[in-house]
């Protein structure tokens, strides 16, 4: 199987993606020392190039264990972030934000089973997501030339996940069991 898999296998052109990533920044003075701003934005990445060309063979027994998807979406990054910052007497900055983060259209790898066990191969679905929030407070000491400090303190809750099934089998008694877990 995996000497002739190159010259048997379907192929198709890769699909090609178009994303607008539009970005908003406002700040906004509410005293002389003082600031509150807001910042959103729309992030994508590229997902790891091995995930989208690798091909894995196994033994010559196994055939194909794995095959990239070069027509994965990109994941998606929604960010907002809400924050002030306060100057004291020109020595101290303090800063204060709170952050919600949306990831979408997350790579991860779906296994596929046949019938009789032979073929089973894993491929990358854009099945993951990830929602990220949390707060930061930092201070920043700039007094004199020469002592200069920082103190920062980040708290952040993930959630993440994944849609639909991580292995499809064809056999319907296999997938039924594989889906209750």
């Amino acid at each position: 199987y995996v000497d002739q898999f190159a010259e048997v296998a379907p192929t198709e052109p890769a699909e090609g993606h178009v994303k607008i990533s539009p970005r908003l920044g406002i700040s906004h003075p509410i005293s002389e020392n003082a600031k509150m701003y807001f910042n959103y934005g729309h992030f994508y990445s590229l997902p790891p190039s091995a995930d989208m060309y690798q091909i894995n063979y196994g033994r010559k027994s196994d055939g194909i264990q794995f095959i990239g998807n070069p027509s994965a979406d990109l994941p998606r990054t929604v960010a907002y972030e809400f924050g002030v910052e306060w100057d004291l007497a020109n020595m101290v900055l303090f800063h204060v934000s709170g952050y919600y983060k949306d990831v979408t259209e997350q790579t991860g790898v779906v296994e596929y089973t046949n019938y009789m066990g032979d073929v089973d191969y894993g491929t990358i679905e854009n099945n993951n997501f990830e929602d990220i929030r949390g707060f930061e407070i930092r201070i920043d000491k700039r007094w004199g030339r020469w002592i200069t400090g920082w103190l920062n303190y980040n708290y952040m809750v993930e959630t993440a996940g994944y849609i639909g099934r991580e292995h499809y089998y064809e056999d319907p008694r296999l997938q039924r069991i594989q889906g209750l877990q």
